[in-house]
């Protein structure tokens, strides 16, 4: 609760009528000349015209006193030569020098206190002209002073506050004991600090507050001098930018992002406390680019050092990634941005912001790992389910390789040399072709990382054919090619490819399984397109997909089959969309689904 200062009671001015200082003046001055010129007394009346002067001294400026001054000197001249002739001999003589020096002395101490008052005036004037508050307080702590800056900070007038305790009108609270305080000016002639105090409204005031302790020509102490500065702003400014800066800070250490500012002419470089954390270095050293440099992995340090030399010329915004090697071995992957900042007369700042991405890039790596671990369980499970095709594929050639065997044995006993090395070459490629069909279906079974080979389209899709021929057979299907004679090369991962294929071919048998379905048509086709990219068509002629499937069947476990789980289509959409390319489902006519997929050819991709 604010207690409400009293307050004082109207000073009462003590300047009577501006016209009567004037009237006793010029009234003394004629009674003083009436006595000296017209009476006999032995006595110098004359000297009273200085009662005359300090009376004019109140009311005239220093042009108008002299001027009083010489008018009553002439009236002293004019009383004696009234009363006494030309007599220089007298006594009278002697009395009206002694007037006229008195008169003289008089005047000259009059200008000179005139003189100091309006050094005085002149100073208070400018005192008034400030913006500050300023307080004259006795040694009593009674207020002898109050400027106009006073009076529009705390709401008193100067009549009402003069008189007053200044700290019980204000209601000031001090950051020390008052005791101290002054103890303190006292030892040093000044203090200075930060006080509260409490307006005429009500208001509370925070004020920069300067005291100065006011010495006589013997040192001794006679009054105090304060000036005070309203800073309420200034106080809620730094308190709304010290919260800001904590906000700043709290988000940069949720974000595990830290800021930093760069002149590459002085070399100067400013960390955030989040910067120093994800560099791990201590708060106090201040920052180099050594530091830097010595905090990145080995492996990156070229291309650091490359843009700590070169963005001082080339005055571009830049943004890089790269590693950190922590002293206990740990790495981080660092993101870092920044752009130019002009700072006048042609010289520029960098200001950027460092990311921590470790946290992000283990998780893009999990990520990549599972979703490999996942199309390896896809293919494996595809392979799974083409076992009858596989196991035709593979009891081809050995049936073929058996039969070979017999009939060479046949024409070996009748000698038959021509006949033997014809079965004998039978065998052979019977052989190779059961080789080639297990060499095919343990690179999609084998779990490896990606690579970027470079892969014919056309002989890709023959592979594939070749191994789910018996599939084909299997389900009665007619599978027909349609592929673009001098297709470039892409740059891809066979398997993975393979694998693409390989389920886009298997859905098609699947989805013409049904009895009802004649006839039974897959047509696998490849061109090239407009933008110079390779483009691979599946269609089938089974049932087709109406409209929430084909907006849905790249889904993640949405799937159409009894027995899917849904992960097919969309590992195959994954792994087209990683080689830069795009996969999607449309209706065939008359009836079926096309699924098709575009690769950047290698020579698009050179131009």
């Amino acid at each position: 609760m604010i207690k409400k200062p009293v307050r004082p009671r109207p000073v009462r001015s003590s300047t009577t009528q501006p016209w009567l200082r004037p009237a006793v003046a010029v009234a003394l001055a004629a009674a003083i000349f009436a006595v000296d010129a017209f009476t006999l007394l032995g006595m110098a009346v004359a000297v009273l015209y200085v009662l005359v002067v300090l009376i004019s001294a109140t009311f005239c400026d220093r042009r108008r006193v002299v001027w009083i001054a010489v008018g009553c000197a002439a009236l002293t001249v004019l009383a004696f030569a009234v009363s006494h002739g030309i007599d220089l001999d007298s006594t009278a003589f002697a009395r009206c020098l002694i007037s006229l020096a008195a008169i003289g002395i008089t005047t000259m101490l009059v200008l000179q206190n005139k003189g100091a008052e309006q050094a005085l005036r002149e100073q208070a004037s400018l005192l008034d002209v400030t913006h500050d508050a300023i307080i004259v307080r006795d040694l009593g702590d009674v207020i002898r002073f109050w400027n106009s800056g006073a009076e529009q900070l705390y709401g008193w007038s100067a009549r009402e506050a003069i008189g007053l305790n200044p700290h019980a009108l204000l209601q000031t609270v001090y950051p020390l004991p008052v005791h101290e305080i002054m103890r303190s000016l006292y030892a040093k002639d000044k203090w200075e600090g930060e006080l509260t105090h409490t307006k005429r409204n009500g208001d509370v005031v925070a004020v920069s507050s300067r005291w100065s302790l006011q010495r006589d020509d013997h040192g001794e102490p006679i009054a105090v001098l304060e000036t005070n500065n309203d800073i309420s702003e200034r106080q809620r400014a730094e308190k709304d930018l010290r919260r800001s800066e904590a906000h700043l800070a709290e988000a940069q250490r949720l974000s595990q992002t830290g800021s930093f500012g760069w002149n590459p002419e002085s070399g100067q470089i400013t960390w955030s406390a989040e910067t120093y954390r994800i560099f791990e270095y201590e708060p106090t050293l201040k920052p180099t680019s050594e530091m830097i440099v010595s905090r990145t992995y080995p492996a990156d340090r070229t291309s650091v050092q490359h843009l700590l030399v070169n963005a001082g010329t080339d005055r571009e915004n830049w943004a890089m990634k790269h590693r950190l090697l922590m002293p206990d071995g740990r790495v981080k992957y660092v993101s870092v941005v920044a752009h130019v900042e002009p700072t006048g007369l042609g010289g520029f700042d960098f200001v950027g912001a460092v990311m921590d991405v470790t946290a992000a890039r283990r998780a893009e790596d999990d990520l990549r790992q599972a979703q490999a671990n996942l199309a390896h369980l896809n293919r494996v499970s595809t392979l799974g389910e083409m076992t009858a095709s596989i196991a035709h594929e593979v009891s081809q050639p050995i049936a073929a390789i058996v039969a070979s065997a017999g009939a060479g044995t046949r024409w070996l006993a009748a000698s038959n040399i021509d006949e033997v090395q014809q079965s004998l070459a039978r065998i052979s490629r019977d052989g190779h072709r059961a080789s080639d069909v297990i060499s095919r279906i343990r690179a999609l079974a084998m779990k490896r990382p990606p690579r970027q080979d470079r892969v014919p389209i056309n002989e890709t899709i023959r592979e594939i054919l070749a191994l789910a021929r018996g599939e084909a057979e299997r389900g009665r299907a007619e599978v027909r090619t349609e592929l673009a004679a001098d297709l470039p090369d892409v740059a891809a991962d066979r398997v993975q490819i393979q694998q693409v294929l390989l389920n886009l071919i298997v859905n098609g048998f699947e989805a013409m399984s049904s009895e009802t379905i004649s006839p039974r048509e897959l047509v696998v086709s490849s061109s090239e397109d407009a933008s110079g990219h390779v483009l691979v068509s599946v269609r089938d002629s089974g049932p087709g997909l109406d409209d929430e499937q084909l907006a849905r069947v790249f889904e993640a476990f949405y799937t159409t089959k009894s027995h899917g789980i849904g992960m097919g289509l969309a590992i195959c959409r994954t792994i087209i969309e990683a080689h830069d390319g795009r996969l999607w489902a449309a209706r065939n006519e008359p009836r079926g689904a096309i699924f098709q997929f575009t690769l950047p050819s290698i020579d698009a991709n050179a131009s």
